[in-house]
């Protein structure tokens, strides 16, 4: 039973001893089972265990006094986190910008193309047709750089910095 008190409310050997105004080794050996607690041990054991679930079931919970260390580890915490909001932010609009261009330029070659092959099919002539087959070819591997498969991995990547941001804002905003 002791034990899972112990579990529950992190308490330690030493602090209950120190509670119960015993030896740790008196708790230990208790929690062990090689002894048991001296009477008046058991007894503020139950009114801890009492007190314990009195102040959990509570809705009056006294503050946690803030330590100077705490406050510097806060200040660290906010400026990690809204340094963490600006580079989110930063790859937010990198990354649209970058698939914006990437579509741009897939529609740009899109047209082209269209146009190579209306026109392959105009002209009959062997150099040209050979010209416009070579200038397929080319725009076919530069629409390999922006195709949308390519788009789709970007489209993954920005949706993961959106919530990225989002996640950082939401975490700077808990801290105010």
């Amino acid at each position: 039973m002791m034990k899972q008190f112990m579990k529950e409310t992190g308490f330690t050997i030493r602090e209950l001893a120190g509670l119960f105004g015993v030896s740790h080794s008196v708790v230990g050996h208790h929690l062990k089972g090689n002894r048991s607690l001296p009477t008046a041990a058991l007894i503020q054991f139950t009114q801890l265990q009492g007190d314990w679930q009195a102040f959990c079931k509570s809705d009056c919970k006294e503050a946690i006094p803030v330590t100077h260390a705490r406050s510097k580890i806060r200040q660290q915490a906010a400026r990690f986190w809204k340094q963490e909001v600006a580079t989110a932010s930063f790859e937010v609009a990198r990354l649209s910008r970058l698939l914006e261009q990437q579509q741009q330029r897939y529609r740009k070659l899109e047209a082209k193309l269209r146009f190579i092959i209306l026109q392959r099919k105009i002209y009959t002539d062997k150099g040209r047709t050979l010209f416009l087959k070579i200038r397929e070819d080319a725009v076919l591997q530069s629409m390999n750089n922006c195709c949308p498969e390519k788009q789709a991995i970007l489209q993954y990547r920005l949706e993961l910095a959106k919530q990225r941001e989002q996640l950082a804002i939401a975490m700077t905003n808990s801290l105010q």
